[in-house]
């Protein structure tokens, strides 16, 4: 496969900006590319004798449940391409394979990794595949969905409604979770064909990756998201793999989420596995024997009658997905990237228990023979076991202490912090553990009546010493049988995952039994034995997999939500990480000196202390980054995310009266995680946790720190008002529960169109003692996504079905935020009810509205207790709220606001159209500047080796002149058009641009002076960048002698500069400069002695410094000239050629 071919589908697309459904970016110009390039691949493999059939799907309006929400949907477009090859002789219908990607993205993301770069590969594959020369015993179906961020509604369509999914029998998935990276299969399966799948990944995937820890992570619910592999596995009885990019998760669902992030040999490995994995897929015969799943739909219980006010949960906890009757899970994992192990778990469960019985087994038979005593067994045991628990604790503990008082995710950029604040401790009190309270012989806890009476019956000392053969034999069977109490944990909730532990187990014992051959039974060499006993485990499988988990979960922490405690997760995974690495090392420090284990301990404990107070106290705390203005794609982009929602909002009494009685509007502002809106002050406090703030504020006299943000410290946070639908937040998915601070700020009406809602009939029926209630109504509406959010009281009104459940099962209430200490606890709770409907047909429609409105019916029983009005006025039997989500400005109807902005339109030669080419910006200036860029461009390409890029205006008019077009459109407000400016236009206002930016002499003085910019550049690092070029000049020069005539000239303009600088600039520098330290050395004595004045931070950057030591020298080579008779160095100096050029180019050589 050519990765310079699925480079090119991956620029042009993720250059459109973002596809959110039902923008035209997505609907139309995403759409367009995709079908002609589809077009190309049908013509070609028409050519090579392969028959291809293209189809664009429209889907009938349809809806499925989504955890606790509904889904539903109408006119989601799909794009599929069937590959089938005539030349293979079938003596049953040929099966197919489904690749799926989708192509629409998140609001403000170009989506290169989630999830265009899984489309270009597909394209790129299934353009290899239709030159027919591999023969295609299966049919290969690619489907190209238009609105997976949507919560999915586009596989649903496919697999629900298009002929072709009758045909399929396995599936694969493409999907990121970040920009490059790993791409990891998380899921497989499920039934027989998960074993095929596998094997067949790993056969044909250079460097394979995959483990079914991903997909117990999924099935408990521990990643917050969902993925397409759901819909074909519950609603298509499909069997498949999930594939997904995991490197850099902090560009997921961000504008920095470029084609720039996804690196050459990434998207180059990712493609190739996809066609090997295609080609080896079409010709296996076991593909001919997979069955889809057969399955019988779960009961509907009634969960919940009141919406849950709970702060997290699983989003998997409301979730109805069948069971199977031939549903099979397997075991599989990856050895270090080259090949895939597995085994069904039906034997999985059988051999886990196996070696869990046969271990403890055989340890107790053994334990005579080797000396031991069944007592020191059971108590190394429960030593263990203990340490086990109380490290996740002490951990848990940490965890909770750090994110309550201290800096919350510190580590979420600088990930060596977890090393400092979470394993340091752990390891600290490792040692304290066994050093101190276990101590052999003389621990405090040994006085405990159970375990003195173990203690005393081990034989583990004497008076005289400790017996080290005892112990590390104890020892380390009581770790393998606290490990294995682990793993019957694991079997007892049935997860294959389980198979950590046992190859933890066999591991360790293969490897002690390879110690014993080497140094035989009376051995002490304790550093040895734990490099063997460890680094197998740790090399083949464990060190691997705890990456892969750190750099799948930390940038999640980063959306997990406001009310997840991310240092609690991180603490309990490194415990859950490091502690079986440290139950193998427990018999060294048992064995080790106690002046030794004091040394350790004091140690680490001063470590731990050094590292959390330099956390705590220094910009190591600062948990983001701060991004580059250039190369922003060669760093993480681990920033704080923020959501951002202008809301306007109109109530009615009556939901039967189109009267109006309040509106408002405004906008929702919170950040989606647990720092919330801690750095939001002015300037950003180095310390924002609760702990040092308060006592910042205790200690100072003075003011807080104002916000940053005015109008934030003018209000309150939002209250959520819980009598109105889903709290009255228009919240794009229904994760509300997770957030339990947000402002909302009074603003402007945007003008972007509402929905309109309207009962088309109504049916009422009182029977004995409650009244039966259904309404139909329409909503018609001109977003793309439009949402509507029902409330009851279920004491007094229930919602007993809808149209969204044609099954008979219970409409599920979602959760909402847990309640505050504001809030009165006894309160009378509601029931929330979520339906999500997107419709993108508005983009494309002439109207720029739906061509058909959304109808739905919802039923009610009004109980006896509720009030006499709900009872004789049907409409008043629920609240019910409708919510046009915009996601996108370019509106088809032209009513939602645009910010102005330019376009620059540019065709490089006449006779050729296809060279014209456009581009945006926000500004005039920016679309000039970008004519510069434009030409600057063109020049590199003349001249790649040239260190920098120089030129003057007439060169650049002269360019502008030779172009076919230059025009500039700049849009006029008052009449919403576009004014066109000609070529004579930009170039007078380029050269008032750049003779604006040049400035005037007082700004050169100023500049000199002060050396702001070189300060700014310092700051910002790329002082580098702007000397690293003139040194390169400088050496170049040096090293051409035959050239250095020619720059005599030069030479001595330089030397003549720089006689002026050393006694003009550079004193009033130095002068400045020491002016700035006096003054800050003042006032930081002031300070001291008047703390409410505050001190004031003093900064000697590395210009200033430069500065100094150069007016240094200049004084000290000035007094030695005092007493120096320079006549005579001047008469040596001008018979000597060598040295003149030397002085001459150290003279360069000092700027």
């Amino acid at each position: 496969m050519e990765e310079v071919f699925a480079r090119k589908h991956l620029k042009f697309v993720t250059g459109l900006g973002p596809r959110t459904g039902g923008s035209v970016n997505n609907e139309v110009h995403a759409r367009k590319y995709l079908r002609l390039e589809i077009e190309k691949i049908v013509r070609l493999a028409e050519t090579s004798g392969l028959v291809a059939k293209f189809e664009e799907q429209i889907s009938r309006p349809s809806y499925f449940q989504t955890h606790a929400h509904i889904t539903s949907y109408a006119n989601i477009p799909n794009l599929i391409l069937r590959l089938h090859d005539p030349r293979v002789k079938r003596t049953s219908p040929a099966r197919s394979i489904l690749v799926n990607c989708h192509y629409d993205t998140v609001s403000q993301s170009p989506g290169a990794s989630d999830a265009f770069v899984g489309c270009a590969n597909s394209l790129e594959a299934s353009r290899v595949l239709a030159h027919g020369l591999h023969n295609l015993n299966n049919d290969i179906i690619f489907l190209f969905n238009g609105a997976e961020e949507n919560i999915l509604p586009a596989s649903h369509a496919f697999v629900t409604q298009h002929p072709w999914a009758a045909d399929v029998v396995v599936f694969i998935n493409l999907e990121g979770a970040g920009a490059g990276g790993k791409l990891l299969v998380f899921q497989s399966g499920p039934g027989p064909a998960s074993s095929a799948l596998i094997k067949l990944y790993s056969s044909s995937a250079r460097y394979p990756f995959a483990s079914v820890v991903g997909e117990e992570l999924f099935r408990f619910g521990l990643i917050p998201s969902d993925t397409d592999f759901r819909i074909f596995r519950d609603y298509g009885s499909l069997p498949g793999l999930d594939l997904a990019y995991i490197g850099n998760g902090y560009a997921y669902h961000t504008c920095y989420d470029t084609e720039e992030r996804i690196s050459t040999s990434c998207l180059q490995l990712a493609g190739d596995n996809l066609l090997q994995l295609l080609k080896l897929m079409v010709q296996d015969p076991t593909i001919d024997y997979i069955d889809k799943l057969g399955y019988t739909k779960k009961a509907h219980p009634r969960k919940e009658i009141f919406s849950p006010e709970k702060a997290s949960g699983s989003i998997h906890y409301f979730s109805n997905s069948p069971s199977y009757s031939n549903f099979s899970r397997l075991v599989y994992f990856d050895v270090l990237g080259y090949f895939v192990f597995k085994y069904p778990w039906d034997f999985g469960r059988i051999l886990h228990w196996g070696v869990v019985f046969a271990t403890t087994l055989w340890f107790f038979a053994l334990q005579k023979r080797v000396g031991g005593t069944y007592a020191g067994l059971l108590l190394a045991t429960l030593i263990q076991t203990i340490f086990f628990v109380s490290g996740h604790l002490f951990a848990l503990f940490v965890g909770y202490v750090i994110h309550t008082y201290g800096c919350r995710m510190s580590w979420y950029t600088n990930r060596c912090n977890i090393f400092g604040i979470y394993l340091l401790p752990i390891i600290t009190y490792f040692f304290f553990f066994h050093s101190v309270f276990f101590r052999i012989p003389s621990g405090p806890l040994w006085c405990l009546f159970p375990l003195k009476s173990l203690f005393l019956r081990s034989g583990w000392s004497d008076s005289t010493s400790i017996k080290a053969r005892l112990v590390e034999n104890d020892f380390f069977k009581g770790t393998v049988l606290t490990i294995n109490v682990i793993t019957v944990l694991s079997l007892l909730y049935d997860s294959p995952a389980s198979y950590f532990t046992i190859l933890w187990c066999a591991f360790t014992i293969t490897s002690r039994f390879v110690y014993f051959l080497i140094f035989g039974d009376s051995g002490s060499h304790y550093f040895a034995k734990l490099l063997i006993l460890l680094l197998p485990p740790l090399m083949v499988f464990h060190a691997s997999s705890v990456f892969t988990l750190f750099e799948v979960f930390i940038p999640i922490m980063g959306r997990s939500g406001q009310v997840a405690q991310p240092d609690v997760i991180m603490s309990g995974l490194i415990a859950f990480s490091s502690l079986p690495v440290l139950l193998y090392c427990a018999d060294v420090v048992h064995l080790t000196p106690p002046n030794v284990s004091r040394v350790l301990r004091q140690l680490l404990t001063n470590l731990c202390i050094t590292f959390i107070v330099l956390v705590h106290t220094s910009s190591l705390g600062f948990p983001y980054a701060v991004l580059p203005s250039t190369d922003q794609h060669l760093v993480p982009p681990s920033l704080q995310r923020v959501a951002v929602i202008h809301a306007n909002r109109q109530f009615r009494e009556n939901i039967s009266h189109p009267g109006i009685s309040s509106k408002d509007s405004g906008v929702f502002v919170f950040p989606l995680d647990a720092n919330r809106f801690h750095y939001y002050h002015h300037p950003p406090s180095s310390s924002p946790n609760p702990l040092l703030l308060k006592l910042r504020r205790y200690l100072s006299p003075g003011p807080t720190e104002p916000f940053y943000f005015p109008e934030l410290q003018q209000l309150e946070p939002y209250t959520y008002r819980r009598d109105l639908p889903y709290c009255g937040v228009p919240l794009l998915y229904p994760l509300l529960n997770v957030f339990d601070t947000m402002y909302y700020l009074p603003a402007p009406r945007h003008k972007s169109p509402s929905a309109t809602l309207s009962i088309i009939e109504q049916h009422f029926e009182v029977v004995a003692d409650r009244a039966s209630v259904n309404l139909t109504f329409s909503v018609d509406s001109s977003a793309p996504l439009t949402q509507l959010y029902l409330r009851t009281s279920p004491q007094f009104v229930q919602l007993e079905s809808w149209s969204f459940a044609p099954d008979g099962s219970w409409p599920t209430p979602v959760p909402v935020p847990k309640r505050t200490s504001f809030e009165d606890p006894n309160a009378p709770r509601s029931a929330h009810f979520y339906v999500n409907h997107i419709d993108p047909s508005a983009a494309t429609t002439k109207s720029g509205r739906w061509p058909q409105p959304w109808v739905f019916w919802l039923q009610f029983t009004v109980l006896s207790t509720a009030p006499d009005d709900r009872l004789t006025e049907c409409s008043n039997c629920v609240d019910i709220a409708v919510v046009s989500q915009y996601l996108d400005d370019r509106v088809p109807n032209g009513v939602s606001e645009q910010m102005s902005h330019t376009i620059l339109l540019l065709q490089y030669q006449a006779k050729k159209p296809d060279t014209r080419v456009w581009t945006d910006f926000e500004t005039v200036n920016q679309c000039l500047e970008g004519v510069c860029k434009i030409f600057e461009e063109q020049l590199k390409q003349q001249n790649p080796s040239a260190p920098t890029i120089t030129y003057d205006i007439a060169q650049l008019f002269k360019f502008i002149d030779k172009l076919a077009d230059l025009s500039c459109l700049e849009f006029h407000a008052p009449t919403g058009t576009y004014v066109p400016h000609t070529k004579d236009w930009i170039k007078e206002n380029i050269y008032a641009l750049l003779r604006n930016q040049a400035g005037h002499f007082k700004s050169y003085l100023r500049e000199e002076v002060l050396q702001s910019s070189r300060r700014r550049n310092e700051v910002n690092s790329v002082q580098e960048q702007i000397s690293g070029p003139f040194r390169n000049r400088v050496w170049k020069f040096l090293s051409i002698p035959q050239y250095f005539e020619s720059f005599m000239f030069y030479g001595l303009l330089q030397c003549l500069d720089h006689i002026l600088m050393v006694y003009t600039f550079l004193p009033l520098r130095c002068i400045v400069t020491l002016f700035s330290l006096l003054t800050s050395s003042a006032f930081s004595l002031v300070g001291l002695c008047i703390p409410s004045l505050g001190r004031r931070e003093l900064t000697l950057y590395a210009t200033d410094a430069k500065e100094l030591v150069k007016f240094s020298f200049v004084c000290i080579c000035t007094l030695f000239l005092y007493t120096f008779d320079s006549s005579i160095a001047y008469h040596e100096i001008r018979t000597q050629s060598v040295i003149k050029i030397y002085i001459f180019f150290n003279l360069l050589e000092v700027r």
